[in-house]
C-alpha cells in the first residue's frame, strides 16, 4: 500500500498528473472530483492506520517455516496444478514486442492460492521447495515478456515472504518501495522502447521519478468510478450489483469502471480503481468511512489471528496490489471467500488423510 500511495499521491495528487498520458492530463483531474478522490483516499490511510495499532503491527510469526506443515497429497496435487497452470499460460498468451498485452483470465492471479498452499503444506520438502522455484522463474519468464509486471510483482512479494520472512523489516520494506518504483517503470520503459538505447532509457526515467504508469491510470479510474456516485440516481442497484459480483453474479454493475467508461463519454478510462473510490460511489464519503473500518477490522482480524491461518495473512498482504488498487473484490472474493474454500478443502484432505492412517 506504501508503494501504491506514495506514486499516486506525489504524481497524481501533488503534481495533478503532471507528465501523464493526455487525455487523462486534460479530462476528470480538472474536475472537483479530484480533490474528492484524493480525500477519500486519505480518509481510507488514516483510518486503517488508526484501526492498526502497535499490537497488531508486533504481533508476527517469529519462524514463518516452523508454521508450515506437511501433507504429500496437497502439496504434489497444487505442484501439478501450478505446472499445468504455467504451460496453458505460455500457450495462451500471445506476445508482440513492445506491446502489453492484457491478462484477463482469473486463473493466473488466483493461482498464487494454489502456489500459497502447496508451499505450506510442504514442511520439510525440498524436491516440493526447487519445483516451486522452477515455477516461479518460468511465470515470471513468461508474465515479463508481455509486460504483466503486477502479476510478476505479486508473485515476487509471495516468494520473498514464504522464503525470505526473516530478513523483512521496516528497513528492507522501504527499500523495496524505493527500488521497486523504478526496476516497475524500468520493465516497462524496455518493453515500450525496445530498441532504445540505453542512456534513453535512463533518461526516461529519471523523467518519470515516482510516476508508475499502472498505479496513474488506475488512480484515473478512480476518478471516473468515484463520479458514478453523482450519475447514477439509485445507489442502492449499484450496491447490490457490484456486491453481486463478489458471490458470482454478474450485473451491469459488476464492474464500475467499465459501467462508467460504457454509459458516459466522459468518463473514459482504463479500468483500475482504488479501493476508497468503490465506497465513495455508493454513498459519498460516509460510504468511504464504513469502508476504511471494514477494511481496517479485516486487516486486524486476520494478521492477528492463529499460526494455523498463516495463508490468510500471506494472500490478503500479496493480494494488495489487486485489491487495493485495481478492484476490491479480489479482497471480499479472493481473500476472503476462495482461500477460505480452499482452506477448507485441505482440511477436508488431510483429516481424510490422517482418518485413513489411523484405520
Amino acid at each position: 500500500m506504501a508503494f501504491i500511495n506514495i506514486s499516486l499521491g506525489y504524481t497524481d495528487c501533488i503534481m495533478l498528473g503532471r507528465g501523464v498520458s493526455e487525455w487523462q492530463s486534460v479530462g476528470l483531474r480538472l474536475n472537483e472530483i479530484n480533490v474528492v478522490c484524493a480525500k477519500s483516499i486519505l480518509l481510507t490511510i488514516v483510518i486503517v492506520n488508526i484501526m492498526i495499532t502497535k499490537k497488531v503491527l508486533l504481533f508476527k510469526v517469529e519462524n514463518i517455516q516452523e508454521c508450515r506443515r506437511k501433507n504429500n497429497i496437497i502439496s504434489l496435487g497444487g505442484l501439478i496444478l501450478l505446472y499445468v497452470i504455467l504451460i496453458y499460460s505460455f500457450i495462451s498468451q500471445s506476445y508482440s514486442f513492445g506491446k502489453y498485452e492484457s491478462v484477463t483470465n482469473p486463473i493466473f492471479e488466483y493461482s498464487l492460492i494454489i502456489l500459497c498452499f502447496t508451499w505450506y503444506y510442504s514442511k520439510e520438502m525440498k524436491w516440493i521447495d526447487y519445483g516451486i522455484w522452477i515455477y516461479f522463474f518460468g511465470f515470471s519468464i513468461n508474465f515479463l515478456r508481455i509486460g504483466d509486471r503486477s502479476s510478476v510483482y505479486m508473485l515476487v512479494v509471495l516468494m520473498a515472504i514464504c522464503y525470505f520472512y526473516k530478513l523483512i523489516n521496516v528497513r528492507t520494506i522501504g527499500l523495496v518501495i524505493l527500488v521497486g518504483i523504478p526496476i516497475t517503470n524500468f520493465i516497462a520503459i524496455f518493453r515500450d522502447h525496445l530498441f532504445s538505447s540505453f542512456s534513453d532509457i535512463i533518461i526516461q526515467l529519471v523523467t518519470r521519478g515516482l510516476y508508475v504508469d499502472t498505479v496513474s491510470w488506475a488512480y484515473y479510474g478512480s476518478l471516473a468510478i468515484s463520479m458514478l456516485y453523482e450519475r447514477v440516481g439509485s445507489h442502492l442497484e449499484l450496491i447490490v450489483g457490484f456486491w453481486g459480483r463478489v458471490i458470482g453474479i454478474e450485473s451491469q454493475y459488476s464492474s464500475l469502471a467499465i459501467y462508467a467508461r460504457t454509459n458516459y463519454s466522459d468518463l473514459y478510462n482504463l479500468g483500475g480503481g482504488i479501493y476508497s473510490s468503490f465506497f465513495y460511489a455508493f454513498g459519498g464519503y460516509i460510504s468511504v468511512i464504513i469502508g476504511a473500518v471494514i477494511l481496517g477490522i479485516i486487516i486486524r482480524k486476520i494478521m492477528m489471528s492463529h499460526r494455523k491461518y498463516l495463508p490468510f495473512k500471506v494472500l490478503l498482504i500479496v493480494y494488495v496490489f489487486r485489491w487495493y488498487l485495481y478492484d476490491m473484490t479480489t479482497l471480499y472474493r479472493g481473500v476472503l471467500i476462495f482461500v477460505s474454500l480452499v482452506y477448507l478443502v485441505c482440511l477436508t484432505i488431510e483429516q481424510t488423510v490422517r482418518h485413513k492412517i489411523k484405520c
